[in-house]
């Protein structure tokens, strides 16, 4: 799985997790016009945000900056700020990001419940430009069992992501998320203490790390939990990655038919999400499939050649060019 997909994933579960909790309900927000204005905006970003409109979401968030400004709403401009920071990392706006950061370390007298957002969106940065060791850094294990529930989840994928990319040890970050599932099977009850957007991003970063270690029927396991989730809270994004990561798997087992249905059907959410990486990505993968299930499939092979020669994404490219001199 690519690494992309799983910063998309755990950058957009983080935004509505902590934006569903930190609506403003003081005085002032419901007095003043431009702070409901700012918080509407707020709401419309979210959405854009979660159909993957990164660029009407990126302006929106803007637009609800500029109406918290102007009646000097800190915590409304400090909500404001952190998503068009999330949300230019999604675009590979790197620095629009860093100035907003910049920006945002600048803010003073935020509430207390609002300070860990710069830290975990410091770390985004960092893991969206393959900073590892300074993600590493970051996340140290007292940090993360000391951070709030809000916190807990993200320190933890993205030190064990990192951990896992420099082949360090991620066992205890791994123990924690899987203590977590473990609890939540066993005693139904402590679904209170977590939304099932965190539990289905729970296993998403299971299965991702399951298949980065190749244990490819516990990641399909995971993953299938995971889209299970997704489905019952409409998460569009969450679905068409799951069904993406199950097509993988499933050709990683030689399940062929159901690679390519579940390949098939992720692409269809993402050509209406309008994600055209994602789109491609998952053309490709179907093209690969059907010829390794028909080596003389000539429409595939031609299909897949005007993809290599139209495709701008290197790492793309080099797929194709690596499958096809294999194949």
């Amino acid at each position: 799985m690519k690494n992309t997909t799983f910063i998309e994933f755990i950058l957009v579960f983080i935004v509505f997790t902590f934006f569903a909790c930190s609506s403003s309900n003081d005085r002032q927000s419901k007095t003043l016009p431009e702070v409901q204005n700012g918080n509407n905006l707020m709401e419309s970003a979210n959405y854009f945000l979660k159909i993957n409109d990164f660029n009407t979401a990126l302006e929106t968030y803007n637009q609800a900056f500029t109406q918290f400004t102007l009646v000097d709403h800190l915590e409304g401009k400090f909500l404001a700020s952190l998503g068009i920071i999330k949300t230019s990392i999604l675009l590979g706006k790197l620095d629009n990001a860093q100035t907003w950061l910049n920006k945002i370390k600048m803010f003073t007298k935020v509430p207390d419940k609002l300070l860990d957002q710069v830290e975990l969106s410091l770390i985004e940065f960092h893991f969206s430009k393959k900073e590892y060791e300074i993600v590493k850094q970051l996340t140290d294990s007292p940090r993360i069992s000391e951070s709030s529930r809000s916190l807990y989840l993200p320190l933890a994928a993205y030190r064990a992501q990192a951990l896992l990319t420099l082949n360090l040890d991620y066992s205890k970050e791994l123990k924690m998320l899987l203590d977590i599932v473990q609890n939540f099977q066993e005693d139904k009850n402590s679904g209170s203490y977590y939304e099932p957007s965190d539990i289905s991003y729970i296993y998403y970063t299971l299965g991702y790390i399951r298949s980065k270690e190749k244990k490819w029927e516990s990641a399909n396991s995971l993953f299938s939990r995971s889209l299970e989730i997704a489905k019952q809270i409409g998460d569009y994004k969450s679905i068409a990655d799951n069904l993406f990561a199950l097509g993988l798997v499933n050709k990683e087992l030689g399940r062929l038919d159901q690679a390519l249905d579940h390949f098939q059907r992720s692409s269809e959410i993402y050509q209406i999400l309008k994600a055209t990486s994602s789109a491609e990505l998952t053309e490709a993968e179907m093209l690969i499939t059907k010829i390794l299930m028909n080596k003389n499939d000539s429409e595939s092979i031609q299909k897949i050649m005007s993809l290599l020669s139209s495709t701008k994404n290197d790492e793309l490219r080099d797929k194709i060019q690596k499958f096809l001199s294999e194949n």
